[in-house]
Order: C-alpha cells, then sequence, then structure tokens
C-alpha cells in the first residue's frame, strides 16, 4: 500500500472540490440499502463498492468511475450504458 503525500493529499481535495458539481448526490436511504445487498450477492463486492454501484443504478448514471476491477466488471453488467472511466 503507497503512503499518500500531503501534497497529493491537497491536489486530490482540490480537483474533487472542482469536480463535486457534477457529482449526482444519492441520499443514503432503504433503496440504496436493498440495491446494495443484492449487488453484494450478486457480484461479491465489498460493502462501500456496493453502495457506489447502487448510487449509480438508482441516479440512472450516465457515467462511472471507478479504479475496481471487480466494481468495474459489476457496473459494466449493471449500468451497460454508462461511459466508464
Amino acid at each position: 500500500m503507497r503512503a499518500l503525500f500531503v501534497e497529493s493529499a491537497g491536489l486530490i481535495e482540490k480537483e474533487f472540490t472542482r469536480d463535486y458539481q457534477f457529482f449526482s448526490v444519492v441520499q443514503w436511504e432503504e433503496n440504496l440499502v436493498f440495491t446494495a445487498k443484492r449487488l453484494i450477492r450478486a457480484h461479491q463486492l465489498k460493502v462501500l463498492d456496493a453502495a457506489q454501484l447502487a448510487s449509480g443504478l438508482i441516479s440512472r448514471a450516465d457515467t462511472f468511475i471507478t479504479s475496481d476491477r471487480r466494481l468495474y466488471a459489476a457496473a459494466r453488467k449493471e449500468i451497460p450504458a454508462a461511459k466508464f472511466i
């Protein structure tokens, strides 16, 4: 596991703040929990990965961003029309 240096953290925070306007915010509620549980069973995802994918499904995302291979594979099956980054 690589360490995150202070300079890198500042850059990531700045990019996050700049890009936040393009995010869809999904409220944590029963439908998200239900969908995440289904995704965990269907794709053997970790809890937070399932929550991310469930959020994409609920918001009908047209773009999905991940660097996780397992999450990417599951997302391709669940949101086939999305653009993946």
